[in-house]
């Protein structure tokens, strides 16, 4: 909670969710023309994606200032830029 409070405060947390276990998730590709539904993730991963957030930041520096303060660790992928 005090690691939410510090992102809030700071005007960097945009968005974030907590993800429901992979045993629910659902992936749907298309295969010739066809739409494949299957139960589980999309790929399997040794440690399993529990979350998301979307941070306001300037640079990477500071996306990565922001996921060292995180309790259990962060994976950082940028947005690509929008097209205009």
């Amino acid at each position: 909670m005090r690691y939410m409070l510090w992102m809030l405060d700071a005007g960097s947390f945009q968005r974030g969710q907590r993800l429901a276990p992979a045993a629910e998730a659902v992936t749907v590709r298309v295969r010739d023309g066809e739409t494949q539904v299957t139960k589980g993730p999309f790929a399997a991963t040794p440690v399993p994606v529990g979350g998301f957030e979307i941070v306001d930041v300037l640079d990477l520096d500071q996306a990565i200032a922001i996921a060292a303060a995180h309790p259990a660790g962060a994976e950082i992928r940028p947005f690509h830029p929008e097209e205009h």
